[in-house]
């Protein structure tokens, strides 16, 4: 028979532990890397054309109040996004009327430049500063319709928003919107330039409330029964561990 102390089995135990939760979080990983669009087993390439849409915004969408209050913002995410900069709240149109003038500029152009006539409404929305050795990890904003970047402050010598399937850079140009479809992969590189790269981005998707009308009028009762699965799962989330 073989005796181990007490200090011994804890440090066994320990270890046996930390070996299964590496596991969890290694199959955790698989599992999220199989659900994402490039990498699910399913996924096959596909060669197409995706609007990279330019627009200048015009002052009484960009007031001096956003531009002010982008230079001066506090950082709360603290890098834990693919964002690797300063970053704001993710829904700051929701807190100050300056931003919501934004999206609304963001939906009148998303909603131009859409293939067919839908409703559109701004999901969330955000500032974000790059300072030098700042940038962006490889991403993109599925389920959105529509995803944008607004150029607060940058110069033509700060990194370019990259959209790497493509093979295309979009160097930043102040108060210009670029707009592409959410789903389209895209990063900033390393930021390599002294002056402070500020944006505001955000995402458009499906107004739902255009579309419970629209099961109305059709004489179905698909909004109400879509209405109840969506609130049993934001409950669902929103439990504390």
């Amino acid at each position: 028979m073989v005796l181990v102390s007490t200090r011994e089995g804890y440090s066994v135990m320990s270890l046996l532990k930390s070996l299964a939760n590496s596991l969890d979080e290694e199959k955790e990983v698989e599992e999220k890397k199989q659900r994402q669009l490039a990498t699910n087993p399913a996924s096959v390439s596909f060669t197409s054309n995706l609007p990279i849409i330019k627009s200048v915004v015009p002052e009484s969408s960009a007031t001096k109040e956003l531009i002010d209050f982008c230079h001066n913002f506090e950082d709360i995410q603290n890098k834990k996004t693919n964002v690797q900069a300063s970053m704001s709240s993710w829904f700051m149109h929701e807190h100050n009327s300056e931003f919501m003038k934004l999206c609304d500029y963001a939906v009148h152009l998303g909603t131009e430049n859409s293939p067919s006539k839908v409703e559109l409404m701004p999901y969330d929305c955000w500032v974000a500063s790059y300072t030098k050795g700042d940038w962006t990890k490889p991403h993109d904003h599925w389920p959105a319709i529509w995803s944008w970047v607004y150029n607060v402050d940058c110069c033509d010598s700060c990194a370019p928003l990259v959209f790497p399937d493509a093979k295309q850079e979009v160097v930043p140009k102040k108060n210009t919107m670029i707009m592409f479809p959410g789903w389209a992969k895209h990063s900033v590189p390393k930021h390599q330039c002294n002056h402070e790269r500020i944006v505001i981005a955000g995402n458009l998707g499906l107004n739902p409330y255009w579309m419970t009308e629209r099961h109305k009028t059709s004489g179905q009762d698909i909004a109400k029964k879509y209405e109840l699965i969506a609130k049993a799962a934001y409950n669902n989330i929103q439990q504390p561990e």
